[in-house]
């Protein structure tokens, strides 16, 4: 053989000393002795000695410089005695479609990999109630994905206080059995967790995270301080525990500044109740609320730093509360879509928006009344869409509110510039 980008090998009968390959593939290793000079990614597939090689020799030599490691379709069968990954080059580990996997993570996770960037599990089986680990050995990850294993209930994720690390994002999505996950002393961009459907609880101690994303997760409560104190973007869909009568201890989040809510929550008929959001919010989206009748003038008037509303997909939205959106004085930009009971945006009191600069409309076919006074003049952009009672009234030069809207210097209506 010559020099080849890939190799595979179904039954190497001797060493690959000689060979020079930038990517090998093995699925059987009882012959083979080393690795080839210059193999910087290696797959291992439907092995069935795979503890061996991750084990022993091969990959302990000095002079393998693998960085991209991936084990899939293994069945282990008993315990490892070591972990024996190279230390000094890998960068990337994925392993998936693995059974008894419980044989091998505890291990690997308590091995010190100080290049290792990317982790990821997925597909996988793990025969054990729980599942602990630090990631204070991997002072280099930046990326870490957890997906579709099996098993798993209790869930532990931490750093030892004083360690660094460079993770940036952790994702956590459709294990079916995790009804608990707790995150100690982490210091994180991004974490999502998705799909874990019987998710009960989560708990942050002392992490320091900045965007939290939790999806289709409907049986997830909120500990009264299970969010960091110090978490900026919070995004929740289709969480339907989630509802008035819990307290969701989201207002004492002093640094909250995004808000997103969509999907589930069946028993919400009314947004954002009292006490619900911290004032320093500046961004709110409520979108496929299916039972939301109203936006509640209470939490309203706790957001004195919004500056973003949007509301869509809400088919049974009508109102924006007795108070209207008045005391919304920092709002820049309001988004109203696919509300087909809305229609009247005269108790909204639009025209006390001394800050709006866009008002925007799709799809809400029902939509006849805009105002009864005039806008404010900051606004610079009126657009509607698709709402065809709206459209005749705002009608350039003749429509009923057009003296309300003339002096805005951007109108767009049906993708038609006035």
């Amino acid at each position: 053989m010559g020099n080849f980008g890939k190799l595979q090998l179904k039954r190497p009968s001797s060493g690959f000393t000689a060979l020079q390959t930038s990517h090998v593939k093995i699925s059987n290793i009882s012959q083979w002795k080393q690795l080839p000079v210059g193999v910087h990614s290696l797959s291992i597939t439907e092995c069935d000695s795979v503890e061996t090689l991750i084990e022993e020799e091969p990959l302990q030599s000095k002079t393998c410089l693998l960085k991209k490691l991936e084990i899939t379709n293994c069945c282990l069968s008993r315990s490892l005695r070591r972990v024996g990954l190279p230390t000094n080059a890998l960068e990337l580990l994925n392993i998936s479609h693995c059974s008894k996997l419980e044989f091998l993570l505890p291990v690997l996770l308590r091995c010190h990999h100080p290049f290792l960037e990317n982790i990821y599990i997925r597909d996988n089986t793990y025969d054990s109630l729980s599942l602990s680990f630090s990631l204070s050995i991997f002072p280099r990850l930046r990326c870490f994905e957890i997906s579709k294993l099996q098993g798993v209930e209790f869930l532990y994720i931490s750093i030892s206080e004083g360690d660094l690390t460079s993770l940036n994002s952790l994702n956590i999505s459709r294990c079916p059995d995790v009804v608990y996950i707790e995150l100690s002393t982490l210091d994180l961009a991004s974490y999502e967790i998705s799909g874990c459907l019987k998710l009960k609880l989560l708990k942050h101690t002392l992490s320091t995270l900045r965007c939290l994303r939790l999806f289709h997760c409907p049986e997830l409560l909120f500990q009264r301080d299970g969010l960091p104190s110090n978490l900026r973007e919070l995004e929740i869909s289709s969480c339907d525990q989630l509802t008035s009568q819990v307290d969701w201890g989201l207002q004492r989040l002093a640094s909250l500044t995004r808000f997103n809510i969509r999907g589930g929550c069946q028993e919400v008929h009314s947004l954002p109740w009292e006490c619900l959001l911290p004032s320093t919010i500046t961004t709110l989206r409520i979108e496929g609320l299916r039972n939301l009748k109203s936006l509640d003038s209470k939490g309203l008037q706790q957001l004195t730093s919004l500056s973003n509303l949007y509301i869509g997909d809400c088919p049974e939205f009508q109102s924006f509360g007795e108070e209207g959106l008045q005391h919304l004085t920092s709002l820049k930009t309001l988004s109203i879509s696919c509300c087909p009971e809305l229609k009247s945006l005269t108790e909204a009191g639009l025209q006390h928006l001394s800050s709006l600069e866009k008002l925007l409309i799709f799809d809400c076919p029902k939509l006849q009344y805009l105002t009864k006074e005039r806008l404010p003049n900051s606004l610079s952009s009126l657009v509607v869409y698709k709402c065809s009672l709206l459209e005749g009234r705002c009608q350039f030069g003749k429509g009923q509110d057009w003296q309300y809207v003339a002096h805005i210097p951007h109108i767009i209506i049906n993708d038609v510039l006035y």
